[in-house]
């Protein structure tokens, strides 16, 4: 309970780390009750990031990585009524990830989400590549019948 509404940043920081403070020290029923629910969940499932851009140039800043660039990748439907755009998001030429979205806003935040997943964890294998690229590794003869 917290005698401010909303609750401030820093008194769920702080609230945050008693839990899991508590639950490093116990070793019983409680650990194990919390850790099992939490099995197969997945954070960013339950952390809704409001500003994943702002928060991504902040934590690439800190890690003294230039800035994020974000580039049109591919669309499609454009002038239909359910549009696809797929924005990436490059840092020195490199690309950091990629992000579908229904406008080209929306993808430059999935996008900025997927780096926020690569820079905190695990991520899901996710691989928005055009699936040419896959079918066939140099080197490889495909098989024919006949």
């Amino acid at each position: 309970m917290s005698a401010e509404f909303p609750v401030p940043d820093e008194t769920l920081q702080g609230t945050f780390f008693a839990v899991i403070g508590a639950l490093e020290q116990s070793s019983g029923p409680v650990r194990d009750f919390l850790v099992t629910q939490l099995i197969g969940k997945d954070l960013f499932d339950m952390w809704k990031v409001v500003d994943p851009m702002g928060l991504l140039i902040k934590e690439l800043t800190c890690k003294g990585i230039a800035l994020p660039e974000p580039r049109l990748i591919r669309s499609a439907g454009a002038s239909t009524v359910l549009p696809l755009y797929f924005v990436g998001l490059y840092s020195d030429r490199k690309l950091l990830a990629q992000g579908p979205g229904e406008t080209v806003l929306a993808a430059e935040e999935e996008a900025a989400r997927v780096a926020l997943r690569k820079l905190y964890g695990p991520t899901p294998p996710w691989d928005y590549t055009a699936p040419h690229e896959q079918l066939q590794k140099p080197g490889t003869q495909a098989l024919t019948s006949g």
